[in-house]
């Protein structure tokens, strides 16, 4: 079972049931396993809210980009 929001996947992880009888489900990030990511959302009759908003990948994604590899060759001594 997969759930979008905010353009990232989210697989679900478990259910929790309400004092008023409702069922609160959480799901984690698709790259929880992968990357890391800590970002959470959670859904209470189909409203979903988010506990977690930071994906850990888009950041490491980020900063690969700023990073500028210099090639083997320019670092030769003549």
């Amino acid at each position: 079972m997969q759930l979008i929001y905010g353009g990232q996947p989210f697989i679900f992880e478990k259910i929790l049931k309400l004092a008023t009888g409702e069922e609160k489900k959480f799901w984690r990030c698709n790259q929880w396993w992968n990357r890391k990511c800590r970002s959470r959302v959670y859904t209470i009759n189909d409203i979903v809210m988010p506990l977690n908003r930071y994906h850990t990948h888009e950041e490491i994604v980020r900063r690969k980009k700023r990073t500028r590899r210099i090639p083997p060759s320019a670092n030769a001594q003549p």
